[in-house]
C-alpha cells in the first residue's frame, strides 16, 4: 500500500479549504460536530469512507515548514509501521494513506474503535479493576508487543492513552489495541532525539531525553519498561508509580547516581502469582539486555490463563489514592477476614462488579476476545514549552493527545 498524493484543484487555489471540503475529495465524508482528538501533531476526525461505506477514524499531519522533510519522513515511517502489522489483532488497522495541500500535510485513515482508551478506562473504575481484566488486558497488550518487535519496530510511546478497547454487541470488552504510532522507530536505528512519555521511561532514556547523554537506539526492551508500567498502574499501582518517578526526577536533579527501582507493592503481591510479578519487575531492569521479551511475558501469561478462565482472590488491588467516581464499587477489604476470604466470581472484563455472580467454588470466566490517565500528554523534544519535574529538571516538549 503506498502513500497517494493530491493537489487543490486550480479552480479552488489561492483560498483556503476547510479539511472536510479536501477529505471530501478522497471520499471521506467529516463529521464536523465530532473531533476525536487533537494536539501538537494535528488532528484526528470522525469521518465515513464511502469506499468502504463505514466509519473511520481520519487523522490529518500538517508538515512544519521548518521541518517538512523531517515531518514527511516520519509520516512515511508511521505508514510503513502500520501497513507491517495489519495482520496483527491487537494493532489498529490501517486503510490507507495519502498526502494533500501540494505534500504539506499527510492523512491516515484507519479503523474507528467503538470504546475507550485504556486511561479513560481507568478513571471511570477510580484505578481499580479486578484480575480476570488485568491479565484479559494485559496478554493482548503483550501480543500486539510481541508482534511490533517481531516486525522490527519499537513503539516509543506505550501507555494507557494509546490503548483502545473495544466491546462487543452486549457492552462488554471484546478487544484491545494498540494506536498512536506517531513516534514509531526502527529498532536499533540512531535517532536524533528520544522521544515518549517521561513517566514510562528507563533512567536511561530520561537522561537522554534531558540531553545528558547521547540518545540510545530505540529498543524492543524500551516498550518493556513502559508495559510493566502499565501493568502497574492496571494492578492498582498509581500511587507507588507516581512516587516512585517523582523521587526519580528529584535524585536525577540532584545527581545521585543510586536509585530504587520500581517494585510492586505487598498488597498487589498478595492478589498475583510471584513469578509474573517477578519477571515484570524485570522489566524494570537498569540494563536493557536483562529485561524479558514480550514473548516471554505471553508465554507465561498463556499458561498463568490459557483459557480465559482464573479463580481470583477477594481483596480489591485498589490504589490508596484513587480517581474514584461517585458510585465506584472500588474499595478496600472492610476486615483481615474479609481480605483472606476466597470467593469466586463469574465475570466479563470490563463488566460491572457489582453485577458479578459470587459462588465459593466457581472459577471465574473471562470473555475471550477476537481470533488470531490521566497521562494524556506525549512528551517529544522540540522547540517549544517547558515541562518541570520536582527539583526543576526541564525538558523542551511539545505535548501530544491522541
Amino acid at each position: 500500500m503506498g502513500i497517494a498524493s493530491s493537489s487543490v484543484p486550480g479552480s479552488q487555489r489561492g483560498r483556503k479549504l476547510s479539511i472536510g471540503t479536501i477529505l471530501h475529495g478522497h471520499d471521506l465524508v467529516v463529521d464536523r460536530s465530532a473531533l476525536l482528538g487533537s494536539g501538537s501533531f494535528g488532528a484526528v476526525h470522525l469521518a465515513h469512507d464511502k469506499t468502504v461505506s463505514s466509519d473511520v477514524a481520519v487523522k490529518v499531519i500538517p508538515f512544519s515548514k521548518t521541518s517538512i522533510d523531517e515531518d514527511r519522513e516520519a509520516f512515511e515511517v508511521e505508514v510503513s509501521a502500520l501497513e507491517s502489522l495489519a495482520d496483527s489483532d491487537h494493532v489498529v488497522g490501517i486503510e490507507r494513506s495519502f498526502t494533500i495541500n501540494d505534500n504539506k500535510a499527510g492523512v491516515i485513515v484507519m479503523e474507528l474503535a467503538d470504546g475507550q482508551d485504556l486511561d479513560e478506562y481507568l478513571q471511570e473504575h477510580g484505578d481499580c479493576l479486578d484480575r480476570d481484566t488485568v491479565l484479559w488486558i494485559a496478554v493482548r497488550l503483550a501480543i500486539a508487543l510481541r508482534d511490533l518487535h517481531e516486525a522490527g519496530w519499537v513503539h516509543r510511546d506505550v501507555k494507557c492513552g494509546n490503548i483502545l478497547l473495544y466491546r462487543d454487541a452486549d457492552g462488554h470488552l471484546s478487544n484491545i489495541k494498540l494506536c498512536d504510532f506517531g513516534l514509531v522507530a526502527k529498532a536499533g536505528e540512531p535517532v536524533e532525539q528520544v522521544a515518549g512519555t517521561l513517566q514510562y521511561m528507563s533512567d536511561v532514556l530520561v537522561r537522554g531525553y534531558n540531553g545528558l547523554i547521547t540518545p540510545p537506539k530505540p529498543r524492543p526492551a524500551d516498550d518493556m519498561f513502559a508495559f510493566a508500567c502499565v501493568m502497574l498502574e492496571l494492578m492498582g499501582g498509581v500511587e507507588e508509580f507516581d512516587e516512585w518517578h517523582d523521587l526519580r526526577l528529584v535524585r536525577m536533579e540532584n545527581d545521585v547516581r543510586k536509585r530504587d527501582r520500581l517494585r510492586f507493592p505487598k498488597r498487589i503481591r498478595t492478589t498475583y502469582r510471584h513469578d509474573l510479578l517477578d519477571l515484570l519487575e524485570q522489566c524494570w531492569h537498569d540494563d536493557w539486555r536483562w529485561r524479558p521479551s514480550a514473548n516471554d511475558i505471553v508465554d507465561l501469561l498463556e499458561e498463568i490463563n490459557p483459557s480465559g478462565i482464573v479463580t481470583t482472590r477477594r481483596p480489591s488491588t485498589c490504589s490508596r489514592r484513587t480517581r474514584s467516581q461517585p458510585g465506584s464499587t472500588c474499595r478496600e477489604p472492610s476486615s483481615a477476614s474479609e481480605a483472606g476470604a476466597h470467593t469466586e466470581r463469574t465475570c466479563t472484563p470490563g463488566s460491572d462488579r457489582s453485577a458479578c455472580s459470587e459462588e465459593a467454588g466457581a472459577p471465574v470466566k473471562a470473555a475471550s476476545g477476537a481470533s488470531k490517565r490521566s497521562r494524556s500528554s506525549t512528551a517529544t523534544p522540540a522547540p517549544g514549552g517547558v515541562v518541570e519535574g520536582p527539583g526543576g529538571i526541564a525538558s523542551r516538549v511539545k505535548r501530544r493527545r491522541r
